[in-house]
């Protein structure tokens, strides 16, 4: 995936994101879903793998995750830059700083579409 979706507020320190894998000769496709506090290499990270049928089931279910995850105070950055940071064993305010950047960008955005 080429987000992960993260959430510091109030006393939440979390991070969220999935990627999706099909196999092209049997049409299934599986999502695995990664979460756990912001900062953990992704060696560390909780995962869970779910198998579908089709991709389309398999979009269908990470969509809704997606939307959950927003629903609930979630915000996007990119997955290259969020693990680039925790990989080159930054310091966790580094990664702090960078996820506060991409919350405040998502807000601008936000209010553009609003008033658009």
């Amino acid at each position: 995936m080429e987000l992960v979706y993260v959430n510091m507020n109030g006393n939440h320190f979390k991070m969220w994101g999935f990627d999706m894998f099909s196999n092209t000769v049997t049409g299934e496709c599986n999502v695995v879903s990664y979460w756990g506090r912001i900062g953990v290499s992704m060696s560390k990270l909780q995962k869970k793998t779910k198998t579908f049928k089709t991709y389309a089931d398999a979009y269908d279910y990470a969509w809704a995750k997606m939307r959950k995850k927003q629903d609930k105070g979630y915000w996007t950055m990119p997955n290259s830059q969020y693990f680039d940071v925790i990989n080159m064993e930054k310091p966790l305010f580094q990664l702090v700083n960078l996820i506060n950047c991409y919350r405040e960008k998502n807000t601008i955005d936000i209010l553009i579409e609003v008033n658009a």
